[in-house]
């Protein structure tokens, strides 16, 4: 049940580069977040839904009790990567990734609604939705709010370092590069800047910029997260879940499997490990043993979570702020990650956490967690504990309520 408050009724048009129900990922879980804060703020909400074949939705998908609350819509982009495209946009100075995002089905749809109804705030859900700055500027006088989920150039530069083949390498590069231009663009561009991670606030902040900016985490829904409901299928077993189609995911789960997880399975032979995820890949399936089990889209993200009790998220590339892990931690579970992983959330490598960079760190880690369980149960209290602190959604929406009331 979501309880509001009694606000003065700030008009929010909330644009999301994908619906963010259903929640297949993290990107939509942040979305979704984002307008259930909204909510329980009192704000009026429209949310213009941009849909593709990645990410398809309508009305039905959404949860009943938000969108009792809000004016949903939605309309189409194609996001299908197109060579043709791709070569002639080397000959311009723009970047690939954002112009991709760009439809006419989406700015005819932005334009009815913006020629409908005035608002007082234009909230972009990630970089992306910038490409209809243009439009925006031309029929609305509402401040524009970017939230960043990601530093997604960075993703690219990190892409791009890890590759071998020299041409991939320089596109990749090319790409980052661009992309780094576009952001910086949209954030001279801006009325203000959220981030919901702390490393992404700081790199902002060092770029003094003369607008608002605030760090705003993932805000957590703790009803949804029943601690007390948590039961493991063994007393040892490790999980991974995230969408593979995003690379850094798949790059991080390689090189775990092909290093700290061999080592693993052949000291601890009663040691299970579940991955699961959209988009698996074949690669991972093939894998599958007596120890480890690819399940690739599973029916209940939160049941798949919630029966297993050692999160492992090996990520080597990356920005912004992990979602599952921020879930995994109010499901009381003891997460093992990478430092890249864990940037951007208020942790503690010991305490709430536990933080592992090489091979050998997360067999080191991970074997302690195995031959001592207590420290299973001390770190996923701890993770619990830390959620209800600085990510539960009551505390969050009142961050959002800071924030906006400066842009008053």
């Amino acid at each position: 049940m979501i309880t509001t408050t009694q606000n003065t009724r700030m008009k929010i048009l909330q644009i999301c580069n994908k619906p963010p129900f259903p929640a297949v990922d993290g990107g939509a879980i942040a979305m979704g977040s984002m307008t259930r804060s909204m909510v329980m703020n009192s704000y009026d909400v429209t949310v213009l839904n941009m849909v593709s074949y990645k990410h398809h939705a309508t009305e039905n998908d959404w949860q009943d009790e938000l969108k009792q609350y809000c004016k949903l819509h939605f309309a189409s982009v194609d996001l299908r990567l197109k060579p043709h495209k791709a070569f002639l946009n080397l000959f311009t100075s723009r970047s690939y990734h954002a112009e991709r995002f760009y439809s006419e089905a989406v700015a005819q749809k932005l334009i009815a609604i913006l020629k409908s109804e005035k608002f007082d705030v234009i909230q972009l859900e990630t970089i992306f939705p910038f490409v209809y700055h243009a439009v925006i500027r031309k029929y609305s006088e509402a401040k524009i709010i970017l939230r960043l989920h990601n530093m997604e150039h960075e993703v690219w530069e990190s892409t791009a370092n890890a590759e071998k083949h020299p041409l991939k390498k320089w596109y990749l590069a090319l790409l980052a590069k661009r992309l780094k231009q576009f952001e910086l663009e949209a954030f001279s561009k801006a009325d203000g800047i959220i981030t919901i991670s702390s490393a992404d606030y700081t790199k902002v902040q060092s770029l003094n910029l003369s607008i608002p900016v605030a760090n705003i985490p993932l805000g957590v829904d703790l009803q949804q997260y029943p601690i007390a409901q948590t039961k493991s299928e063994s007393a040892v077993s490790l999980f991974h879940l995230g969408a593979m189609d995003w690379i850094p995911n798949q790059q991080g789960m390689s090189w775990f499997l092909d290093t700290a997880w061999k080592k693993l399975r052949g000291q601890f032979p009663q040691l299970h490990f579940y991955i699961a995820g959209r988009k698996m890949p074949e690669k991972f399936f093939k894998m599958q043993d007596a120890q480890l089990h690819v399940a690739g889209t599973v029916d209940s993200q939160f049941l798949f979570m919630q029966s297993k009790n050692i999160m492992v998220v090996p990520l080597l590339s990356g920005s912004g702020i992990r979602v599952k892990i921020i879930e995994g931690m109010a499901l009381g579970k003891a997460v093992v990650t990478t430092s890249i992983g864990a940037a951007g959330i208020d942790c503690a490598d010991g305490e709430n956490i536990l933080i592992a960079n090489t091979p050998d760190e997360f067999v080191q880690r991970i074997s302690a967690c195995v031959n001592t369980t207590s420290i299973v149960e001390r770190t996923g209290n701890n993770a619990r504990r830390l959620v209800e602190e600085k990510y539960a959604i009551a505390v969050t929406s009142n961050q959002l309520e800071d924030f906006l009331s400066q842009l008053r």
